[in-house]
């Protein structure tokens, strides 16, 4: 089933890259809890032919804007990761702490790693100086130009109002960030 329903994305993702898209993103939120390569094989045929960037976004859950997974999986996930056709992994780390930053030091370097530095999962919007620190922690373990800066997964439950005053914070950290470097 999951071969069949592949290839029907790949299908899919073709006709929406020949219509302009230049990214896509698989949603997974096997990666946690099984590490089996045939995900791998999955997205082999997901992604093929697919010219747009593409994401892979290993979700820890948001149902109803809480966290389903608390242990912590990036160790075992890095043979995916390696394994994996996907350009850019983004992963939440905010509101797990960052307890899995470390494992990231052996972070494929063909690959983008996706940093979420915003607690989705907590209604406070973070300060500028958060940020930038989160940013910083990452950037201890990824360089600059294969880091991207996120927020976590599940700030769509967010009002907009709240969502876009965490945005505007990511994006001002980054900015402040950035000019040091």
């Amino acid at each position: 089933m999951a071969r069949d329903f592949a290839i029907a994305l790949n299908q899919e993702l073709k006709y929406l890259v020949d219509m302009g898209l230049e990214a896509v993103q698989l949603i997974d939120v096997l990666p946690p809890y099984t590490t089996d390569m045939w995900q791998i094989e999955m997205q082999n045929i997901l992604f093929d032919g697919v010219n747009a960037t593409k994401f892979w976004h290993v979700c820890y859950g948001s149902v109803d804007g809480q966290r389903d997974v608390f242990d912590d999986h990036a160790t075992a996930m890095m043979a995916l990761f390696k394994e994996s056709p996907a350009d850019v992994i983004h992963l939440e780390m905010a509101n797990k702490g960052f307890e899995e930053l470390a494992a990231f030091r052996d972070f494929p370097t063909d690959k983008v790693l996706g940093v979420g530095v915003i607690d989705t999962k907590n209604m406070q919007v973070e300060t500028a100086e958060q940020v930038e620190a989160s940013i910083r922690r990452a950037l201890e373990v990824v360089p600059a130009d294969r880091l991207l800066i996120a927020p976590d997964c599940g700030l769509g439950y967010f009002s907009r109002t709240v969502a876009y005053a965490k945005l505007r914070v990511m994006g001002q950290a980054a900015d402040n960030v950035r000019r040091t470097l």
